[in-house]
């Protein structure tokens, strides 16, 4: 593994500690969060940036900014990691869940129309693995019914829809900095938005309810999810290497689809128009009519040969949210509100069967991890290995006919000779 983390960070973190200031208690301060919410949105191309703790704390405080609370529904994807449901359910508000296209795993917006009610207040896009979701539809659909648009973009650092950053499109954009993202301080967030309105808001309940400029005014219950001076200096640093960073996903993402282009068992991550993906991770899909044998077999060869291919059953999104058990059995959750409080005096209930499409796609999913820590090599051992995988089988390679005097017939040897041969291939090829 490359580190991506050296003397730029250190020199950055001697500076805060020379310093002795390790929290920023004001915004006005002339912090180094203050330095690094100017420099994000300089990138962006947004007038205004909060720096928080966790991309969780954005997409809570950016909630509460648009003032969702108990008998509100807010419409979700089932597919992303629990915080971005997780986060109505903090407001006592309902997540609705809306299906996905089954091509990228990103919210259907035809879904959203469909599950909009008088109780809707907002929708939460997830721009899963770095993919736009199709914004033009789903500002159509907030513009009609007069609904938030919060995007989260915690794993889609500059992906474009349209020529646009996702995060500028909606009413607030939400980020992370966490260890796995794109850039990192280890945890933490950022929310982004062009609506002045709606940043002091966001700016009020992350610090307590205090107001920019009036400390010790309090003014709204708040929380503190301030991002430390010293997370923020690290992020400083990592901001300046994001087209570095970026670059190597890019090659990463060109050597995966170049060895794999041309076999039938996988199918590439599919690319919308006006979508421009910078992906967190790379999604595929495992076509088992085209493939030697099932995904679960498959899935065993390449742990048995130590390659890095990750799956949607068993990691970090094992089910659709609906179906965790806060969702599936909602007295788990401790209390009536939101789901049976007098603000909503409705029904509702999370189980198999509602978001039919993601049910459906989520077993042929297949990711590979393109973090920018990773080598060129390493890269090319896992799609090397799945190749060599799905293609030196039996069922693709007859064994041949057994070599006279040869005490194995000739299988093991001639096995042998087709690996050669493969990977000569795919040296051809460039890769």
């Amino acid at each position: 593994m490359k580190r991506i983390m050296g003397r730029e960070e250190l020199l950055m973190l001697k500076q805060v500690i020379t310093t002795q200031k390790l929290c920023r208690l004001d915004r006005l301060e002339n912090s180094f969060t203050a330095r690094f919410e100017r420099d994000f949105a300089k990138y962006l191309g947004v007038k205004n940036v909060l720096a928080v703790n966790s991309g969780s704390a954005a997409l809570q405080a950016a909630l509460a900014a648009c003032g969702v609370g108990p008998g509100d529904e807010v419409i979700c994807t089932a597919f992303s990691y629990i915080s971005s449901s997780g986060c109505v359910l903090n407001q006592n508000a309902v997540p609705v869940f809306a299906d996905v296209d089954p091509r990228t795993l990103c919210i259907d917006p035809a879904d959203i129309e469909r599950k909009i009610t008088d109780r809707t207040k907002a929708i939460i896009p997830v721009h899963i693995f770095g993919q736009p979701c199709d914004m033009d539809k789903i500002m159509a659909i907030a513009k009609k019914h007069k609904l938030f648009v919060i995007e989260d973009c915690c794993q889609a650092y500059s992906s474009r829809y349209g020529g646009k950053y996702v995060g500028t499109i909606g009413d607030i954009g939400c980020f992370s900095l966490q260890m796995t993202k794109h850039i990192t301080c280890g945890d933490g967030g950022m929310a982004v938005t062009n609506n002045s309105e709606l940043f002091e808001k966001i700016s009020l309940v992350s610090n307590y309810g205090q107001q920019i400029g009036k400390k010790y005014n309090h003014f709204v219950l708040g929380w503190n999810f301030r991002l430390a001076e010293l997370l923020s200096a690290v992020a400083i640093a990592q901001l300046k290497k994001i087209d570095k960073f970026n670059a190597e996903r890019k090659r990463f993402v060109d050597l995966i689809e170049a060895a794999l282009k041309d076999v039938p068992a996988i199918s590439p991550a599919f690319v919308p128009d006006k979508c421009r993906p910078n992906y967190w991770l790379y999604p595929m899909w495992y076509n088992e009519d085209k493939a030697p044998f099932p995904k679960a077999e498959f899935l065993k060869r390449c742990k048995d040969a130590s390659l890095s291919v990750g799956f949607a059953d068993g990691g970090y999104i094992p089910r659709p949210n609906y179906l965790e058990p806060v969702f599936k059995d909602m007295a788990t959750y401790g209390h009536n509100c939101p789901f049976d409080c007098k603000w909503y005096g409705k029904k509702i209930e999370y189980k198999e069967g509602v978001c039919p499409v993601l049910e459906k796609t989520m077993p042929r999913l297949l990711m590979i991890d393109i973090h920018h820590s990773r080598s060129s090599a390493d890269i090319r051992k896992t799609v090397v290995g799945m190749r060599e995988i799905l293609e030196s089988v039996a069922k693709i390679y007859p064994e041949p006919t057994p070599a006279f005097g040869h005490p194995s017939g000739g299988g093991e040897l001639k096995s042998c000779h087709r690996q050669i041969r493969l990977r000569r291939k795919i040296q051809r090829q460039g890769l």
